[in-house]
């Protein structure tokens, strides 16, 4: 059985900023917050996270400067520029603030940090933009275990960490190697076929479940919706829905963390447009400014700081004897395929379909995170 690892989050389900252009200065895309990452992630999971809890700190204490008029709620702090001259470091970052008077909007700030004093010496309002003027697609990279959610025409990005489907080592399908999270391009999730509300299986817990819909327009059984915990597990305050085993675990569906979930569901059904554009791969490519690159540009360089689990995977049980045709089973109650775990990592040069390009791209991947 999975032996899970739970890290404590003290969530503040408050900030959102997004960044502009500054003159003068030198742009710098590795020193200081990562991009596209909610602050309180950066606070929680990275080693060097004194700008982020600074930048907590000020909104908590000036709670009128993130947003002075009445609003519902208020979800993230995701950076989206950066830059540095030599007395401070310049963000521009964005919030989705829910129900504040005219819908849900995406507000962009100015935050201004002092090098010298290490203080927030602005945090500024800079842009309110209507959900129903954003225009988001959604990019999976499966072996990078994050979704990349992105407003290309409002310069919005937010980066979420996923749990992902296990791997068929050849007994569905002998001689092919495949992971159980399918690659899909020309994808979608439309607004007509997701389910706000799942209680069955109760491990659900009353939350969204996201299906994708393929190019040929078919609804799959492929989804995404929150990580699946034991009762007493869920029930824990430092674990629950603040909790996701990061690794290749599933029978095929993408698990999300709650407030990342409720991100994801809140796009889908507020944005102008009834379905979002879904790409899932091995890699999110790298961005260049603001656009997609390709492939051979190689993966995408910002890698969210949640913990991957790279130490054991879930693959298919093979219960065939030895000589006979692999036999796979499933449980007798929910009816999906029995799974064991595996004591490293999995090897994904044998995965069907992964070239040379995947090969160099798994390399440079490796070499950001540390994954050997």
């Amino acid at each position: 059985m999975l032996q899970l690892g739970f890290f404590q989050l003290n969530f503040k389900n408050i900030l959102g900023a997004s960044a502009f252009l500054f003159f003068g200065a030198t742009v710098s895309a590795q020193a200081g917050l990562p991009l596209w990452v909610d602050i309180s992630d950066v606070s929680q999971y990275s080693a060097d996270s004194d700008e982020a809890n600074t930048i907590l700190g000020f909104i908590e204490n000036n709670p009128e400067s993130y947003a002075p008029e009445n609003f519902f709620s208020r979800t993230g702090l995701f950076v989206q520029k950066r830059v540095e001259s030599a007395k401070e470091i310049n963000y521009l970052a964005v919030s989705r603030l829910g129900h504040v008077s005219g819908g849900d909007i995406f507000r962009k700030f100015q935050i201004r940090y002092d090098k010298a004093t290490h203080e927030v010496i602005d945090f500024t309002p800079m842009r309110d933009i209507p959900m129903e003027q954003t225009a988001f697609s959604i990019n999976v990279g499966l072996i990078q275990r994050e979704v990349l959610v992105e407003d290309l025409k409002n310069d919005i990005r937010m980066l979420f960490p996923l749990g992902v489907g296990g791997v068929d080592e050849g007994v569905l399908y002998p001689g092919y190697e495949s992971l159980l999270t399918p690659l899909f391009h020309h994808a979608s999730i439309k607004r007509n076929t997701i389910d706000l509300v799942v209680n069955e299986p109760t491990y659900y817990r009353g939350l969204p479940f996201l299906p994708i819909t393929n190019a040929a327009g078919h609804t799959t059984f492929v989804a995404f919706h929150i990580s699946i915990l034991a009762d007493e597990e869920w029930a824990d305050q430092d674990k629950g829905g603040s909790f996701i085993y990061r690794g290749f675990v599933s029978h095929g569906c993408m698990r999300l963390r709650k407030h990342d979930l409720q991100n994801l569901t809140e796009i889908v059904v507020k944005s102008a447009a009834p379905s979002i554009p879904v790409d899932v791969d091995y890699f999110i490519v790298k961005r260049i400014g603001n656009s997609i690159g390709t492939r051979k540009d190689g993966p995408l360089q910002v890698n969210h700081p949640y913990p991957l689990m790279n130490s054991e995977y879930e693959t298919v049980q093979n219960f065939a004897k030895k000589g006979e045709h692999p036999q796979s089973k499933r449980d007798p109650l929910e009816k999906l395929l029995i799974l064991k775990t595996v004591g490293h990592a999995p090897n994904f040069t044998q995965l069907d379909g992964f070239d040379e390009i995947d090969r160099v791209n798994l390399e440079k991947f490796s070499s950001q995170t540390g994954m050997r």
